[in-house]
C-alpha cells in the first residue's frame, strides 16, 4: 500500500518496469499503463494528499474506469501490476492482489457472502481472460490461473498452472512465462 510519496514513487517505478517500452512511448500509452497509472495516483492521494486532490483525481480515474467498464477500487494491488487489456475487469474493495501480477481482460476478483470473503493473491500470478476468483481463497506465488478458470478453493502450491470449472491442477510451469521479462527487475519494495 502506498504510504509516503517514496512509496509511491517506488510503485510508479515497478509499474513502469511491468509495461517496458510502453511505458515509455510518447504519444501512444497502452489503456491499460493510463488505468495503472491514475490508479497510483488516486491511491497517492487517498493514502497521503490533501482531500481536495484525491476527491478530484478519484473523478476522473473513475470517468475512464467507466470508460473501460472496469471496477477496481484502490490499494488493492502491489506494485508492478500489468493489465495489458484493461476491459470488463472487477475487482472487489477487500482482495489483495500481490506483486508483479498479470490480469487480462474479463477477470472477476470477488467475494462470496460478506466482503471480509475477498480472495488474497500472492507475488507473480498470472490470471487469464474471463478467469473468475470468488470466495476467501488464497492464490500462492508464481500461480497461473487458465483462461474462463473458476477458482473457489485455496492454492497452496506456488509456481503451478490452473483450469477448468471448478480450477484444477493441470500443470507444474509456473507464471514465469507469462508474465513481461522485464517484470521482477525494478526495486522490490
Amino acid at each position: 500500500m502506498i504510504k509516503s510519496k517514496k512509496d509511491y514513487l517506488a510503485y510508479i517505478e515497478d509499474d513502469e518496469s511491468a509495461w517496458g517500452s510502453a511505458a515509455k512511448s510518447i504519444l501512444l500509452k497502452p489503456e491499460g499503463y493510463v488505468l495503472v497509472r491514475k490508479l497510483r495516483r488516486v491511491e497517492f492521494f487517498k493514502n497521503c494528499g490533501p482531500r481536495l486532490l484525491y476527491k478530484f483525481s478519484l473523478y476522473f480515474y473513475l470517468k475512464y474506469c467507466r470508460k473501460l467498464r472496469v471496477v477496481i477500487c484502490p490499494n488493492c494491488f502491489g506494485s508492478g501490476l500489468y493489465i495489458p487489456h484493461p476491459i470488463n475487469i472487477v475487482v472487489n474493495s477487500q482482495a489483495r492482489i500481490g506483486k508483479r501480477c498479470k490480469i487480462q481482460q474479463g477477470v472477476t476478483i470477488g467475494q462470496s457472502g460478506s466482503l471480509q470473503n475477498s480472495p488474497h493473491l500472492g507475488d507473480d500470478v498470472y490470471v487469464g481472460a474471463n478467469a473468475v476468483l470468488i470466495g476467501d481463497i488464497q492464490i500462492a506465488n508464481g500461480v497461473v490461473v487458465g483462461a474462463n478458470a473458476v477458482v473457489c478453493r485455496n492454492i497452496d502450491e506456488e509456481n503451478t498452472t490452473w483450469g477448468g470449472v471448478p480450477a484444477l491442477k493441470i500443470s507444474n510451469k509456473g507464471s514465469q512465462s507469462f508474465l513481461p521479462s522485464q517484470m521482477g527487475k525494478g526495486s522490490d519494495k
